[in-house]
């Protein structure tokens, strides 16, 4: 993008993975609301547990998380890379086609190097919060 982002500091929900639950629906109902950074369709907050904090990068539309990087940059290079390859305003998590579904991959490996914590979130799963998984 030849554009500079203007990220926007506010709230935003989150949809949050809820174990033991079998449809997606019900899996990700329960919404949390979080404090981070808006920038058109993503939102980036930080996610801090015992092993550090990761910056978490989420579709808005959906609450669902994308990626997590070890970063607040790489969260928002991450994002500024991706926007233009798919209509994220009407994405579902695991329905982006697939050549969109190949460059977001192809951008998250491009950025591996930004040290990511955990793969581009291109179909429905539930994160675990020690998953540190590297697309194959």
């Amino acid at each position: 993008m030849g554009e500079t982002a203007i990220w926007t500091p506010t709230t935003f929900e989150i949809s949050i993975a809820e174990a033991g639950k079998t449809s997606k629906e019900d899996r990700f109902s329960h919404m949390q609301t979080v404090a981070g950074e808006t920038w058109g369709v993503f939102g980036v907050h930080a996610d801090s547990d015992e092993t550090g904090t990761d910056w978490v990068v989420t579709h808005l539309p959906t609450g669902r998380m994308m990626v997590a990087a070890e970063t607040r940059p790489a969260a928002r290079r991450f994002c500024e890379e991706v926007a233009p390859l798919a209509d994220w305003p009407n994405a579902k998590p695991g329905r982006i086609p697939q050549d969109a579904r190949d460059a977001v991959l192809e951008a998250w490996h491009r950025a591996r190097g930004a040290m990511f914590t955990s793969p581009p979130d291109l179909a429905p799963a539930v994160r675990s919060a020690q998953s540190t998984g590297v697309p194959s």
